[in-house]
Order: structure tokens, then sequence, then C-alpha cells
């Protein structure tokens, strides 16, 4: 049985896959990150956490299509470097089930650049709420303005003129300030911007960066839908009448969740397993693309050869890959919540804590199955 690629572009007469290329204008020198091979996808934790969640029923929905048409939309990755930008869900789904899948690749100036285009690629989904939109546009009005900023900053330091013996006698603030062609940061402007591209007023998105300045985390929870802007409001008027607790949540940090938003458990074994999910997500994207290079190798005259032992090396191949996915979280174990790690007494997880993309799929079937039984009954 030959091996498709689920991790790289499949090339088709009828398909053609665009390939990465580095110039100066993608910034990816200045930032040392090395360029990645043309069929690489390449997860970034920052980049991932941007993107929206996708509810239990749309994420079935879209596995449902995948399986029965196919990945018929390619997935967006950041020229030179293979980044993903956009397409996580269908890349999982995609590498669990073995569909291979196209890539396209956009050329971005940074990092910064990057995350701008995830945030606003967001806003063109069509199941967000007005309250989420609105989130989503000051998240993309701060991102411009950071750009905004630094750009600034750049143009006055490379304007600082020099005198005749090739001294600077102006100040790079001096510089900026004096610059016509260099615009200031406009923060409403920006904000009027944003709303009016995510389709909300903009009174709801100054709600939102009022939010944010009294008790950030809570941006994070409108934006995946878990939270209302009123709601939030109420939090905050909250946090104003009781200043210890106001002290208290500026200085916490967020708490990590599994990959369907749950709040880990302060478990220290079970968050370094979640916290180990990008390593095994990379390193489950470089076995996808040496299967992809060892596929291709098949239909090469050097394949006769190397037929004795080709069994040998699918069935280990195929042995790793399971090793790794067996070994990646997915959800905490909704028997013991991730709280019985180390005790084997939980016949859920077996002591893990947690559950496997394909282990916590099963649960949910069985769950549906049961309660299909008992509706019958």
């Amino acid at each position: 049985m030959s091996y498709v690629s689920v991790d790289g572009p499949v090339s088709t007469a009828s398909q053609p896959v665009a390939s990465g290329r580095v110039g100066e204008d993608a910034g990816l020198f200045d930032q040392g990150l090395p360029r990645a091979p043309d069929d690489a996808v390449v997860i970034e934790p920052e980049f991932r956490d941007l993107v929206q969640p996708l509810q239990q029923d749309e994420l079935r929905q879209l596995e449902e299509n995948l399986l029965a048409k196919g990945c018929r939309d390619p997935l967006v990755r950041w020229e030179g470097n293979g980044l993903l930008l956009d397409g996580y869900h269908r890349h999982r789904l995609c590498t669990e089930h073995g569909i291979p899948f196209r890539v396209v690749d956009v050329a971005l100036q940074d990092r910064e650049s990057a995350k701008l285009w995830i945030l606003q690629n967001q806003l063109g989904r069509r199941n967000l709420t007005d309250d989420q939109r609105a989130a989503m546009a000051h998240l993309v009005s701060k991102q411009r303005i950071a750009i905004s900023k630094r750009d600034r900053s750049a143009k006055g330091a490379s304007a600082a003129a020099r005198d005749d013996h090739g001294q600077f006698h102006r100040s790079v603030i001096t510089a900026v300030t004096e610059r016509p062609d260099v615009a200031p940061v406009d923060k409403p402007r920006e904000r009027t911007v944003a709303a009016k591209a995510a389709k909300v007023s903009e009174r709801k998105v100054q709600a939102v960066a009022d939010v944010e300045k009294v008790k950030p985390q809570l941006v994070r929870e409108i934006v995946a839908g878990k939270l209302t802007i009123a709601k939030a409001k109420e939090a905050v008027k909250a946090a104003k009448r009781q200043p210890e607790a106001l002290a208290e949540s500026s200085e916490s940090t967020d708490t990590p969740t599994d990959e369907l938003g749950e709040p880990l458990p302060d478990v220290p074994d079970l968050r370094r397993a979640f916290e180990d999910r990008a390593i095994i997500a990379r390193a489950l994207s470089l076995h996808s693309q040496f299967m992809h290079e060892l596929n291709k190798l098949w239909g090469t005259p050097a394949a006769a050869s190397l037929a004795a032992v080709r069994p040998q090396i699918e069935g280990h191949c195929k042995q790793a890959r399971y090793l790794l996915r067996s070994h990646q979280p997915h959800a905490l174990c909704p028997e013991c919540s991730g709280l019985q790690t180390a005790d084997p007494k939980c016949g859920k997880c077996r002591g893990l804590g947690w559950l496997t993309a394909e282990a916590w799929k099963r649960h949910e079937e069985a769950t549906k199955a049961r309660s299909s039984g008992k509706g019958a009954k």
C-alpha cells in the first residue's frame, strides 16, 4: 500500500502546487528563520492560538466533508519557512485520516505581519457573532498600530541625517517627528477602519479595548465565543469594586487549555504533556515529509533494489507514526478530568489524564450511541 503525503503538496496535472521561495521582501533572513522545504507544513503554537477554534458540531461536519469530498481548499503557509497561517483544523483532520491536500504560500515581511494576516483572515468567517467580530477587530487594530509604530521607528532611524564628516547631527526622535512621509499612529482611525471591516459598531470595539485594560484575559474568551461583551463588562465592574481581585488577575497568566478549550488542572505532569504537543506535531510533520519523499522513491528505478526491505521500512514508519500519535494529548480525560495522572485506577485514560484525538472520537461515538439507545427506549 503506497503512502500518500498529508503534510506536503499533492501535485497533479490539474492541481499545480505553489512552491515556496525566499526573497528579500519576505523578511526571513532578518529574523534568522530557516528556509523550509517546499512541501513542509510547520505548526507554530503562537499562530495556531490566534485561530478561532471550531465548535464540536462544526468540527464533526468538517470531518465528514473532508472524508466525503476530500480537501478542496488549499492550506495557506508563510512563504519560505512553511509556517501554517490558515487551515489548522483541516491540517489536523487530513493528517489523522491520510487525506491529501494542497498548499499555497503568502509572502509576508515578518512575524507581526503574519499575525495580522491571520487575524484579518479570521474576520472572514461567517459564523462569528457580533461580539466576536468586535473582539477580533480590536486585535486587528492593535496589531496594525504595533506594525505602524515599528515601521515609523525604522524609517526614523534610517532618516537621521549625517553632516559632512559622516556624523549624525540629529537624533532619531527628531528625524521621526520631522518626517512628513511617516504618518503618526492614529489609534481612533485604526479602530474605525477595523470596526468597518468587521461590520460592527466602533462603540463595540472600544468596549473590548476597555475590557482589555482591566482584565486582558477576557478578550480571548470573547473571541472564543465563551463570553459576551456585556458579561465581560460586568466582570470588569466587579473587579474594580475589588482591588485585591483586580491585582491578582493582572498578575495571573492565561490558564493553558486542551484542544477543546478546557482549562488544564494544575497538575505538573499533565501540563508538561500538553506543552509537548507542538514538539510531537512537528515530529509528525517531519515524518509525513519523509514518507512523501519515500513515496516518490518507490516510483524510481532504485525501488527495485529496495523491494525486499520495503515492507519493513513502511512497517517501521507506520509504527513510528502510531507511537507519536499515541503520545499526543488532545483532550482531558472525561472521567478523571486529568486529576488522576499517574494513577492507573482511571479506566478511561489509564493514569495519563488525557485522551488522544482518536480516543476522544471513540468516546464521543460511544456517548452518542448510549444516548440514542436511551432515547429509543
